[in-house]
């Protein structure tokens, strides 16, 4: 199987990022105040805003919430494709780790698939990389943090490595 970057090359550049992210030397996604200088896009009940490395996106839905709890929509398929994300997704995966596990860096290489992930409960740190080749971007990264209480979402088309790193118990 062809590989964009050796085994090694993988767990070292995933671990450099985490660590980075962890000890505050390697930046995080960008702040607020920054975020908010980004071209946002407002569609129906979702915002979405683009990242630093084109494709990537991080996607905000509104929320109802109540003294009983809360309610929001994950996924509209007309919300996300007045966004610009003309998708219809076909598979849905969930997964459950302790704190500090470290998953990651997956991509497919003959089945690449676009990626929506959240978190339901706790909080992770959240990676893609750009493994487009002749992309501008190619090897960089760009990292969010997703947790049950903000509730973002994070868009990753294909030929993106991700993975993540469990912050909370």
């Amino acid at each position: 199987t062809a590989h964009f970057f050796g085994a090694a090359t993988v767990k070292n550049k995933l671990w450099t990022v985490f660590n980075g992210y962890r000890t505050g030397t390697v930046a995080r996604c960008k702040d607020e105040k920054e975020a908010e200088q980004k071209k946002e896009y407002k569609m129906g009940k979702i915002k979405v805003t683009p990242c630093e490395i084109e494709g990537l996106l991080v996607i905000e839905t509104t929320v109802f919430g109540d003294a009983r709890g809360y309610f929001m929509e994950t996924y509209n398929y007309n919300d996300f494709k007045e966004a610009g994300i003309d998708l219809q997704f076909v598979q849905d995966n969930q997964s459950a780790s302790k704190k500090g596990v470290l998953r990651g860096l997956h991509f497919q290489i003959n089945y690449p698939k676009d990626k929506l992930v959240r978190v339901i409960r706790g909080e992770v740190f959240d990676v893609a990389v750009d493994l487009r080749r002749g992309s501008k971007t190619y090897g960089k990264w760009y990292g969010v943090t997703l947790s049950e209480e903000n509730k973002k979402q994070f868009f990753i088309p294909k030929d993106f490595a991700h993975g993540f790193v469990v912050l909370s118990d």
